[in-house]
């Protein structure tokens, strides 16, 4: 797999004898100096690439502004200057209005007189009074003056056409369609609802007046959505303004709104009034039979229930008719009590008579604890026999045993009282007990529905007396109102009254010319930017040194700057010293790709045609040379190579000739005159099988032959995009630089082909970006010349300057 490196290699190694003078001291802890990380990169905006994609496209930058600015001067001339009109108006604060002692609730809330302002019932006859829904040729007013629409009429565009006699005239609707015509004079507009019949001296023979007619409704609602109204907080104060083209008519508008609106606010104020004194008449109709009717439910109700019990009495009693009073509520509280204890001794007499079933002995004493014994004489009599029988049968068993006869007689006494004579009694007394429950529940009950009545016919009789005390009151209350409602509409003043009317201005309020001109210039402007920024964005080729160290993770090795000269022309030392520093830079990056020892063997090549990677290639090997290594180019562009021409000399034999066989390794070899340690190699005769020769055992071992031989072999191969060639050069040398040229190479085909040389094995150094412009960003250069003749003996050898090579 490909190998990408970024930087330096072994930290601790030195330099080659002979080479340390040329390439400068070296920092092994310091990479090649890429761009700085811009704006971009993290997150923000690269300002330098912006400024720099503006500056690529000032033209088109230019062009825009013009075209916007021209558009904007152009505009002015259709918008004329608006004029501004306005009215002040007090409103009555508070929530009540009016004069005198009476006073009553203002109509409408203080926050919405704006919206009674904005109203059609005040708009629309301000438009129908002053005909604004009419529009008509400033000198052509008087044949209007009496204009007026039917209820049902054509809003549209007319012109009406006055012949040459001045005798007739003709109505026409848009362009060409003929409504009516007649004699001046007459009616005109009948047939599509106009009500305008001007004097016939009104028109001058031959002339043509066009007119529009609108909707009024439409034309109001548009009137009220470009009315400014303002209302300061907490302020009794409101301004209502108009902006129009025309001076008076703006002031003649407002002022009509105004009036119009004072009329509809004290309309709506008598209305008001009037309606509530008319409210208040039919209330105290109603509220005068109400009364009568809780009047004569509450007498009735008191008949009927005069002879029925009650709890509390509505009227003190007096001394000694109060025992007289029914007490339905003690008896009922008595009756109660009685049948909760038969309950209680029913139920105690049961559980006594289950105990004794079952232990076969009577208790005795617990029988007389319960009060509903005493009312069971029959009862108490057995039970006094038990306890007469159980003491004597104590008594004998002290003295006999229970085979004695008294004792044997007297037990069986015992168990027949048990068992059947009191269990018996009790049965009665239990049935007693409960008829008496049954009897005493039935009175319960009874009393308890008088008792529920009693509070039903209480409160009955309270809520009649409310009702009919309310409606006394209401009716009073109705009475009041109404005397007030009368004299407040005798004494009523309007809630809104003009402070200031609107007066014609000599000055337009607002001229938009200047603002439209600015703006124009201004959108033109981000336009215009814009679309250079977008365009550098979508810009499909290399321009930036970022687009190389992150797009395609290529390290930098060096940046050439732009030769500009004419074909063999010779460039000055000023145009010379930063390329010759830019080759220098390369070849440093270069040597510490590789050990101690190790020859530089490495492949130049360029995605695509024009990039330059020749000329890279030929002045990089003049650099070696100049730094004092042997250095051998070899032209492996088979297909194109032009290296010959640069260098001087035969193109055959070459490459292909020996590794075809036709020639040896010394007969392709030539001394250059460039330099006495560089070594050019022709690409030689053009063969269709160059590339199988390029990628057979015979360009392994030329290349082997070479790196014993020299310190530097440098290989100039095709564009990665030409063939495959490019691909086996770089597996024989087992190294490859790519030569990117600024503005010209394709990003997509050179990230295409450089992940097509991850497969194969070879190492990628970085990228040699050519055509850079040295004056301004990352790779701005400083002049640091050595010293002139007069200053130094000593001169820059004129080796130093790079060679005249043919712009690629």
């Amino acid at each position: 797999m490909t190998n990408r490196i970024t930087g330096g290699s072994d930290p601790g190694r030195a330099l080659q004898p002979g080479v340390n003078s040329a390439l400068g001291s070296y920092d092994p802890n310091m990479a090649y100096p890429e761009p700085p990380e811009d704006d971009e990169a993290e997150g923000g905006l690269d300002i330098g690439r912006m400024i720099a994609a503006i500056f690529r496209y000032k033209w088109l930058v230019l062009g825009i502004l013009a075209v916007g600015t021209a558009a904007s001067l152009f505009a002015t001339r259709f918008i004329k200057p608006t004029y501004s009109a306005s009215a002040t108006v007090y409103v009555t604060q508070g929530s009540h209005t009016g004069s005198g002692p009476i006073r009553t609730d203002g109509i409408i809330r203080d926050n919405s007189w704006p919206q009674l302002v904005r109203s059609f019932a005040v708009i629309d006859p301000v438009v129908r009074a002053y005909r604004l829904y009419l529009w008509h040729p400033p000198t052509d007013s008087l044949p209007f003056r009496g204009f007026d629409l039917a209820t049902r009429f054509q809003p549209g565009d007319y012109r009406l056409q006055i012949d040459a006699t001045g005798q007739r005239y003709t109505l026409l609707r848009g362009k060409s369609i003929s409504v009516e015509s007649g004699a001046v004079g007459d009616s005109i507009g009948r047939t599509v609802g106009f009500q305008w019949a001007p004097p016939a001296g009104t028109f001058a023979p031959g002339i043509e007046i066009p007119f529009s007619v609108s909707v009024p409704r439409d034309v109001s609602a548009g009137l009220a959505s470009s009315l400014q109204i303002r209302v300061a907080q907490q302020s009794a104060l409101m301004v209502i303004g108009l902006q129009d083209s025309d001076a008076e008519r703006a002031a003649q508008t407002v002022n009509a709104i105004v009036d119009q609106f004072l009329l509809v606010a004290d309309g709506l104020k008598r209305d008001q009034l009037a309606n509530v004194t008319k409210d208040l008449t039919e209330q105290i109709r109603i509220a005068d039979s109400s009364m009568r009717t809780a009047e004569t439910e509450l007498e009735s109700f008191r008949v009927r229930t005069i002879t029925q019990p009650r709890i509390e009495q509505q009227a003190p009693v007096a001394a000694g008719l109060q025992q007289t009073q029914p007490v339905v509520a003690s008896n009922f509280m008595a009756k109660q009590l009685e049948l909760s204890n038969l309950e209680k001794d029913r139920i105690a007499i049961e559980q006594l008579v289950r105990q004794g079933r079952e232990t076969g002995s009577v208790p005795v004493d617990a029988y007389h604890t319960i009060p509903a014994i005493r009312t069971a004489p029959d009862l108490v009599t057995v039970l006094g026999e038990v306890s007469r029988t159980e003491a004597e049968l104590r008594s004998l068993r002290n003295r006999y045993t229970d085979e004695y006869g008294g004792i044997k007689k007297l037990v069986a006494d015992l168990g027949e009282l048990t068992t059947r004579t009191v269990p018996l009694y009790a049965e009665r007394l239990i049935s007693q007990l409960r008829s008496q429950e049954t009897t005493l529940r039935a009175e319960i009950e009874r009393d308890a529905r008088e008792m529920r009545e009693i509070p039903i016919r209480a409160h009955t009789e309270d809520r009649l007396s409310r009702d009919a005390q309310s409606a006394v009151g209401l009716r009073q209350n109705l009475q009041n109102r109404l005397q007030e409602a009368r004299l407040a509409e005798l004494t009523a003043t309007p809630d809104v009254r003009i402070l200031d009317r609107a007066e014609v201005s000599s000055y337009p309020s607002s001229n938009t010319a200047p603002r439209i001109v600015l703006f124009g210039v201004a959108a033109s402007l981000g336009l215009a930017l814009a679309l250079a920024i977008l365009l550098d964005r979508i810009d499909k080729r290399f321009r930036y040194p970022d687009q190389v160290s992150q797009g395609l993770g290529l390290a930098i090795l060096g940046a050439v700057p732009v030769i500009r000269r004419s074909r063999g022309a010779v460039l000055s030392d000023m145009e010379t010293a930063p390329i010759v520093e830019a080759f220098r830079s390369i070849r440093m990056n270069l040597a510490h790709s590789y050990r101690d020892g190790e020859p530089i063997t490495l492949t130049i090549t360029s995605p695509m045609a024009g990039d330059g990677k020749s000329l890279i290639s030929s002045n990089l090997a003049m650099s070696f040379a100049e730094a004092g290594y042997q250095t051998v180019l070899i032209d492996g562009d088979t297909r194109r190579g032009e290296l010959y021409r640069v260098f001087g000399g035969e193109r055959r034999p070459g490459l292909l000739d020996h590794l075809d066989g036709e020639a040896t390794l010394e007969q392709i070899c030539r001394q250059t005159a460039a330099h006495p340690k560089l070594t050019l190699i022709p690409c030689g005769t053009r063969i269709s099988r160059g590339p199988e020769l390029l990628g057979s055992a015979a360009m392994t071992d030329l290349v082997n032959t070479l790196r014993s031989q020299y310190q530097v072999v440098l290989i100039d191969s095709p564009p990665l995009g030409a063939g495959i060639d490019p691909f086996v050069l770089s597996t024989v040398t087992g190294n490859v630089v790519i030569v990117l040229r600024a503005g010209e190479t394709d990003r997509e085909l050179a990230e295409a082909k450089i992940q097509l040389m991850d497969r194969l094995p070879t190492r990628v150094l970085g990228a040699v970006l050519n055509h850079i412009d040295i004056g301004k960003g990352s790779y701005k250069y400083y002049a640091y010349e050595y010293p002139t003749r007069g200053e130094s003996e000593d001169t820059r050898p004129a080796a130093d300057k790079p060679i005249a090579l043919p712009r690629s």
